[in-house]
């Protein structure tokens, strides 16, 4: 059973490549046999030929979600806390600094922490720790379990 047919036409005498393109809908079928005719009666011989052909079915893309429940044992969630700050010393001066006391996380990988909202972060892998304050803009402090 043909799903699509189509004809080109008379194959044009040019010096260039000539392109072809079809969509076909393949319905429910998994598999297609991709066939190329050539339906010129001529006695003299034809120079025919073809490159680059590419046959594929674009996936169905299905909007789909999946609910993965997440059991974290009680007391064994990554957390941490602004436990302490320190303003600038004198005006003019980058010595701006808050402690972080993070608990539950691996001591050889450690956490992250960006001062920046996300742009850049920083590891530590012990608790707690003095981290620097930008010295321009309000940062917004985020952390992260490595």
């Amino acid at each position: 059973m043909a799903l699509s047919s189509s004809s080109t036409g008379p194959i044009p005498k040019t010096e260039k490549w000539e392109v072809y393109n079809k969509t076909i809908n393949p319905g429910n079928n998994t598999t297609l046999d991709f066939v190329l005719r050539l339906e010129v009666a001529q006695e003299n011989g034809i120079d025919f030929a073809v490159d680059d052909i590419e046959a594929y079915q674009l996936p169905i893309a299905c909007i789909a979600t999946k609910t993965i429940p997440v059991n974290i044992p009680c007391g064994q969630a990554f957390t941490a806390q602004i436990t302490g700050h320190k303003d600038v010393s004198c005006a003019g001066l980058n010595d701006a600094t808050v402690t972080i006391a993070a608990q539950n996380f691996n001591t050889v990988s450690g956490y992250q922490v960006s001062m920046n909202n996300g742009a850049t972060w920083t590891s530590y892998n012990t608790s707690p720790a003095t981290v620097p304050v930008p010295s321009v803009g309000y940062p917004r402090i985020c952390i992260s379990k490595i």
